[in-house]
């Protein structure tokens, strides 16, 4: 029981971690990295650790979780969803040891940082269906803060060569470049044409609304994202050229997660 409750309190903070970062994860990646959250509760077993193993001991294990949830192409990236899930860590820990402190309950343990519950089956459902509306309302929140910043304007640069236009950050574009998994920005082909004259460019499945299709794409050297908190470089990316790219406001759409790769 002890596994079974802290895995889904690993795939719940998990879950919100990829929310609030904009991170997409695979299921299986996600039920793996739970399953060592759950391994590693049996800490609980063990004796009062002194503060500083029990720290570094919970530090290596969010690390190991991480690195085994998501994928990571850059040290700023992993470092900036390190801070996210041990702020996500702190919180639940800090309302859990608030409801423990408050009613004293018997069903709840804490021992060298990890909370362990003593309930049934129908606890355990209740407490997950209520983790999941606490999360719904938390993303459904943050997502309306974020959503005025929806809007980007980038540069694409190549040689001696730059196409600047506004990009809409769209989580549904899960588009990768199929050898490398580097994500792809979708451009509309007339913006995009100054850089990728004369570029060596690769065909890209994709998924479209009449079936599956394929865009041509190029690898710039750079992609330069203006944001609230300055230029964001990014070297990591494809473009896919598109004709159907046609809407008021934007020329190409991204992932968010083009931020953090």
């Amino acid at each position: 029981m002890l596994f079974i409750i802290n895995f889904f309190i690993t795939f719940f903070l998990l879950q919100v971690t990829c929310r609030l970062t904009k991170r997409e994860a695979k299921t299986d990646r996600l039920v793996l990295a739970s399953a060592a959250g759950g391994l590693y509760s049996f800490i609980l077993l063990a004796g009062r650790l002194p503060a500083a193993v029990s720290a570094a001991s919970k530090l290596a294990a969010a690390v190991v979780i991480l690195l085994l949830a998501l994928r990571f192409y850059r040290v700023k990236s992993f470092l900036a969803t390190l801070l996210i899930f041990l702020f996500v860590n702190f919180v639940f820990l800090g309302v859990t040891v608030g409801v423990y402190l408050l009613f004293r309950s018997e069903q709840i343990k804490v021992n060298n940082g990890v909370v362990y519950f003593d309930i049934g089956a129908r606890g355990l459902l209740g407490c997950a269906f209520l983790a999941y509306l606490l999360s719904a309302v938390i993303v459904r929140i943050y997502n309306r803060r974020t959503a005025k910043n929806a809007l980007f304007w980038v540069t694409v640069k190549k040689d001696s060569r730059s196409a600047s236009f506004f990009a809409f950050a769209d989580t549904g574009n899960r588009l990768r470049e199929p050898f490398s998994g580097a994500p792809v920005m979708v451009a509309d082909s007339e913006k995009a044409a100054p850089v990728a004259a004369d570029c060596q460019t690769r065909m890209i499945p994709a998924a479209t609304i009449g079936g599956t299709g394929c865009y041509q794409a190029f690898k710039p050297d750079c992609i330069i994202i203006k944001t609230d908190k300055g230029e964001e470089t990014v070297d990591n990316v494809y473009v896919a050229l598109s004709e159907n790219m046609k809407a008021d406001g934007y020329s190409a759409v991204f992932n968010p997660e083009i931020l953090n790769v």
